[in-house]
């Protein structure tokens, strides 16, 4: 599940990059037709040289090399996954402050149903969307 992969690969890298005692949150979100995905840490966060380079396969911020193992692929990965949907995705970040990670991905809407639902109370409605994930 793309979806999945794309939250994994996002709590993953800021676990990694965050000390004992700092702070990871994740916040999902609807708003205008599009699922909001947030990773926000305290961690150590990324050099503004650094920044526009985040998303490209194999880049890895020097000084955190020392820090956690990796290849550099995730976050190029999780760019493709996001992209893939017709998504976006962006980062906000601060050395020595954390970073925040934000995904945002298309909501489809439900389809039509037919039939209406037998065990639901009359007048009572459901909002119900789906994010187009393979």
């Amino acid at each position: 599940n793309h979806l999945e992969r794309i939250l994994n690969n996002l709590i993953t890298n800021a676990i990694k990059y965050t000390p004992e005692n700092g702070r990871v949150t994740v916040t999902l979100a609807t708003q205008d037709n599009q699922l909001i995905l947030q990773v926000q840490d305290s961690g150590f966060g990324i050099p503004a040289e650094d920044l526009p380079y985040v998303f490209e396969r194999f880049h890895r911020v020097v000084s955190h090399r020392k820090l956690a193992a990796g290849t550099g692929l995730g976050l190029a990965i999780t760019k493709a996954l996001v992209e893939a949907h017709d998504g976006k995705i962006e980062v906000i970040s601060k050395e020595g402050y954390g970073s925040c990670f934000t995904a945002y991905l298309p909501v489809l809407p439900p389809p039509p149903h037919n039939q209406p639902n037998a065990n639901k109370p009359s007048g009572q409605t459901q909002q119900q969307h789906a994010v187009n994930m393979a």
